[in-house]
Parts: C-alpha cells; sequence; structure tokens
C-alpha cells in the first residue's frame, strides 16, 4: 500500500509512518497527542492530533 500511495499522493507522504514515534523521541518539553480515526476513506483514517513545545 505504501508504494502505491507514494507513486499516486507523493510529497513525502508515508501511509504506514509512524510519525507519533518521531515526536515523542525528538525531546520536546511537552508533548500531548491523541490518536483519532478521521471520518475519511480508510487507508487515511488514523489521524494523530496535539501540539508539541519545544
Amino acid at each position: 500500500i505504501d508504494s502505491i500511495w507514494r507513486y499516486y499522493f507523493g510529497d513525502g507522504c508515508e501511509a504506514t509512518r509512524a510519525t507519533w514515534k518521531h515526536l515523542e523521541a525528538a525531546g520536546f518539553s511537552d508533548l500531548q497527542l491523541r490518536h483519532i480515526q478521521a471520518p475519511l476513506f480508510f487507508m487515511i483514517k488514523p489521524h494523530i492530533v496535539g501540539y508539541a513545545v519545544k
């Protein structure tokens, strides 16, 4: 799925990337994240929302 996704949508988007792990490892002084299921097509439902403080 990921290679097909990058072919059609490109621009560095990776549908299987665990972005929250990179944010957690970045060393922010405050990091608040929530995992949500957006009302979108099943392949792009998983989202994270929140904020990070340097």
